[in-house]
């Protein structure tokens, strides 16, 4: 493997909760220019020694073995044999830095991969993956060549989207604004709709999902109005439903703005993520 962009160094001393989300929350990134430097601090437990010598065999990954010293003499250790030329941190139990590689071409078509709204989109599937290994004020470094396209043909709201965005730092901020009456957040499993509650967005978000399980879970979360609908079928058009009958039933009023918001963690093939700005 060529030498690195990023070296992540982890040290590691008799932890084994939140170990493997840390260690996979580096290994399931999809910029491919890093390394992963494990310093293990002495640790006694035969399991952290299993799971060391198996992460030993991944090609992106180098595992030092050292005797009991702190933290400090192992991120020492770490850093005397890093080849990249930034150097992080990342604690065994909480990700400080999250690596994103954008590619140019993605499975919505060519150049997609770098479209502003997708590129969003590809970001926040991510954060999403690994939100429970994250700590709180975390960096996010995301990597693209920024050359890509709305294509106005298969995705007609991205650039009228993509526009009303540009008025605003944030997403948090846009939320807080007058321009939009409501969130509708597409989540199958929820966390959709309580990643969104955590921003305390100033309007309501409709947390819609085709689970009767998941509609009650939605009931505690700030903000979330839960919605049990029918999703199958293409979701785009779901979603269009879905604010129609939001509108019929005097939940919003017509001629609303509303943020629609779909998210799949694995990023899944077809129209199953996006976020859009639509007047209904």
């Amino acid at each position: 493997m060529a030498d690195p962009k990023f070296t992540v160094m982890m040290p590691l001393y008799e932890r084994i909760v939140g170990l493997d989300e840390a260690v996979e929350s580096v290994l399931g990134q999809t910029f491919p220019h890093f390394e992963l430097v494990l310093a293990d601090d002495g640790s006694r437990s035969p399991e952290i020694a299993r799971r060391i010598a198996a992460w030993r065999r991944h090609p992106r990954v180098t595992a030092l073995t050292l005797p009991h010293g702190g933290p400090g003499a192992a991120l020492n250790a770490a850093a005397h044999v890093a080849r990249g030329r930034y150097l992080c941190r990342l604690d065994s139990d909480e990700a400080d830095v999250l690596v994103v590689g954008l590619p140019r071409n993605f499975h919505y078509g060519p150049g997609m991969g770098t479209n502003p709204i997708l590129m969003s989109l590809a970001i926040g599937g991510q954060l999403t993956r690994c939100w429970n290994a994250l700590r709180e004020g975390c960096v996010v470094i995301a990597a693209a060549v920024g050359d890509g396209w709305f294509n106005p043909h298969w995705f007609p709201s991205y650039e009228e989207t993509y526009a009303a965005l540009q008025r605003y730092t944030s997403a948090s901020d846009f939320l807080s604004s007058n321009d939009a009456a409501a969130i509708v957040a597409l989540t199958r499993g929820g966390k959709t709709a309580r990643v969104l509650s955590a921003l305390r967005p100033r309007v309501p978000i409709f947390g819609v999902t085709d689970r009767p399980e998941v509609a009650k879970r939605l009931t505690l979360p700030w903000g979330v109005v839960p919605v049990l609908t029918d999703l199958s079928g293409d979701i785009s058009a779901a979603a269009t439903r879905i604010s129609e009958n939001l509108v019929a039933s005097g939940a919003i009023e017509k001629g609303s703005v509303l943020v629609v918001v779909s998210v799949t963690p694995d990023l899944a093939r077809g129209p199953s993520n996006f976020v859009k700005v639509e007047r209904v």
